[in-house]
């Protein structure tokens, strides 16, 4: 079992350098893989042809999207996430749910006290904090249940990000490093089912994204190589019997860029080897290109607000923490 994983793994990641050597273009490898990463696509996934449903096509469509939906693997918790622990203020005041490792941090360097451990742990802080955080906000006080938001299975379930990884990465510390509202639980059948239709939104962007269409590859094209790589592989190739004045501009061309009047046939190779193809190290994705567009607190929330509108019509969940909207502020005050 052991070596046949260790060899599955070895052919993988051979294939991979396979296609960055051939398609990489000096691009880091993690810049050539992070289009796919942290994505699940229906496209990778080719399941047998059906027998085609003459009366009922629609059954084709949906037979289809079961079979992918089935065989998209997602990795289960292995704890929970909500543990509905209480922080209080000094004078009293509700400031947030958090969890045991949390309560346990402010107790061990006694910047908090145990008030309760049954039936809702409880803790009291010492000192005033600098802010009251979540204080006042239905979403971040209330109890949140561990189960699928959508059809409320409690037996295996994963976080699954609204706004998907690849672009919430972009988002400002202050945001993304404070706010949990746009991170929901999903049963495995119905995270695989919000992937694909996050995976669909995102090539839909991508389509949008008129700058992308116009700059596919990773690299440029440098001119003047090309000129010079031109100019050198036709005198090695047709010097004797191109005409006397196009072998002149032909010359003239390698010894504008070769700094020299003398052209020898070594100047020659070395032209004709040249590669006009010039790696862009400052390669941008598709959303990080997007997000560098998005920089005002107005513009973030209309994106985020985007995805919740895209998650609630896709995935109709009945089962949302109370306060959870799709109005809700971005940025915690």
């Amino acid at each position: 079992g052991i070596n046949y994983a260790a060899i599955d793994a070895w052919v993988g990641y051979s294939i991979l350098q396979q296609l960055y050597n051939t398609y990489g273009n000096g691009v880091s490898i993690y810049t050539f893989c992070k289009e796919v990463i942290d994505a699940i696509s229906a496209k990778s996934f080719k399941p047998k042809k059906l027998t085609n449903n003459v009366t009922n096509p629609d059954n084709n469509k949906q037979n289809q999207k079961e079979i992918i939906i089935k065989h998209l693997k997602v990795p289960k918790r292995q704890s929970v996430l909500y543990e509905n622990c209480i922080m209080l203020a000094p004078d009293g005041e509700h400031l947030c749910t958090i969890n045991r490792k949390k309560v346990n941090w402010y107790l061990d360097r006694d910047l908090a006290v145990l008030i309760q451990e049954e039936p809702t742990t409880m803790i009291k802080l010492k000192n005033d904090p600098k802010g009251r955080g979540h204080a006042g906000s239905e979403y971040y006080l209330s109890k949140k249940e561990n189960r699928c938001v959508v059809c409320s299975n409690e037996e295996s379930y994963a976080r699954f990000s609204i706004v998907p990884h690849a672009y919430r990465k972009y988002l400002p510390l202050d945001i993304k490093g404070r706010s949990s509202h746009d991170i929901v639980l999903l049963c495995q059948r119905c995270h695989r089912e919000a992937s694909i239709a996050s995976d669909t939104m995102r090539e839909t962007l991508k389509k949008d994204d008129k700058e992308l269409l116009q700059k596919q590859s990773s690299y440029y094209i440098d001119q003047t190589l090309k000129a010079v790589k031109s100019a050198a592989s036709a005198l090695r190739k047709s010097r004797d019997i191109l005409p006397p004045q196009r072998k002149e501009q032909l010359i003239k061309i390698l010894q504008n860029y070769f700094q020299k009047e003398d052209i020898q046939l070594d100047d020659i190779d070395k032209g004709s080897s040249l590669n006009y193809k010039i790696p862009i190290t400052q390669y941008e994705s598709h959303e990080e290109r997007v997000m560098s567009k998005i920089t005002s607190v107005e513009q973030i929330e209309t994106f985020v607000k985007k995805w919740r509108r895209h998650f609630i019509s896709t995935m109709k969940p009945k089962y949302l923490p109370t306060g959870w909207s799709i109005d809700h502020p971005v940025l915690v005050q």
